[in-house]
């Protein structure tokens, strides 16, 4: 069950992302899809910066937290993208390392998400927040 519990979260914590790189399932930040269904892992400092109404002092420290986020996510990424490589998809849970990797991808997302908050406005936050929501994926009967 625990192991459930991980996936989903991380799969929660990607729909922020693929909603803010504008496409996919929905939502207000845009978002974008990889190979078999997966949610990219990095925001979109352009599409945050349209969709929040940063002004120039807050988009230019978006970008440079995307960037940073970008970078603290790239072994997981690459990691995540050839499991996507390979069709096998259960190795996201089974793999050797597995679980580490997804709390790292947890630990990310959860610092990015901080940061971002620190850098705006109580009203632009709350945007932001209602944005991740109406980007997660909806269960049945939920």
């Amino acid at each position: 069950m625990s192991i459930r519990f991980a996936l989903v979260a991380v799969l929660a914590l990607g729909a922020a992302p693929l909603a803010a790189q504008g496409g996919g399932m929905g939502g207000g930040m845009g978002g974008g899809m990889r190979a078999g269904g997966m949610m990219a892992g990095a925001p979109d400092a352009a599409k945050l910066t349209t969709d929040l109404g940063l002004d120039s002092a807050q988009a230019a420290k978006v970008t440079a937290l995307v960037a940073a986020h970008k970078e603290a996510t790239k072994g997981v990424q690459a990691w995540m993208d050839g499991i996507r490589a390979s069709g096998d998809m259960q190795a996201m849970r089974t793999a050797p390392g597995a679980q580490d990797s997804l709390a790292k991808m947890r630990t990310a997302r959860t610092k990015f998400d901080t940061d971002l908050k620190d850098i705006l406005t109580a009203d632009q936050a709350k945007k932001y927040d209602e944005m991740q929501a109406s980007a997660r994926p909806r269960r049945p009967g939920t």
